[in-house]
This record gives structure tokens, sequence and C-alpha cells, in this order.
């Protein structure tokens, strides 16, 4: 919830709706109301809808509702990022790598019991 409001830069405009969104989809999620099949994606789309519907039923368009957006991001490759940061080899600790392998072993077999048991 902290990390949400830091990357909203504490703007009411760019949380409260995604709270608006996000809070009633958990307790759906969360009380097993409805097909997550059809609620998941109706709770993600209708908003979506609701926002392109406000937009062009006032007459303007995204270039004008650009002040409810994030900034604008220069086209980059999408490879850019694993080139110069996360994938970099003088980033990675091989060290606190080689820690994690037991647990990642640990977790792919929970992973496969959990699909053989479903």
């Amino acid at each position: 919830f902290k990390y949400a409001l830091h990357f909203c830069n504490y703007e009411a405009r760019q949380f409260v709706p995604a709270a608006a969104v996000g809070v009633p989809l958990y307790f759906i999620k969360a009380y097993h109301i409805g097909n997550p099949a059809v609620v998941i994606p109706l709770m993600l789309f209708i908003p979506l809808g609701v926002f392109y519907g406000v937009v062009y039923g006032m007459g303007s368009n995204l270039d004008e509702a650009s002040t409810w957006m994030f900034p604008a991001m220069k086209n980059v490759e999408f490879w850019g990022i694993w080139e110069h940061s996360i994938g970099a080899r003088e980033h990675i600790n091989y060290k606190a790598w080689l820690k994690t392998l037991p647990e990642l072993i640990i977790m792919i077999i929970v992973c496969f019991l959990d699909c053989l048991l479903k």
C-alpha cells in the first residue's frame, strides 16, 4: 500500500481510481464471488471502458487527457533493461544466486505437486 502511494507521488487522482478497482477486486476474489474467469476481466475492462467513455463523451481526446496519465516515455528496445541493468553480468551477485538455488528447487517441486493434485 505504501509503495503504491509512493509510486503515484501521493497524488489522489492516480491512486483513488486504482484503489476503487483494486479493493473490490481483492474482496470479490477473496470471497469467491462469481466465476473468476468472468469477474476478473470485467473488473479490469469495465473501468477502462468508463475512462474512455468519459474522455470521448466530453468531446476530448487522449492527448488532452494526458495530465491524468503517467508521463510519456521515450521508445526504447524492450531488451535494453536486460542489457544495461538487470541482466548486466557485472551487476549479478552470483554468491546470492547460488544460495537461493535450494529454495528454487523446492518451489519447482511444490509447483509440480500442485499441478499434479489439480
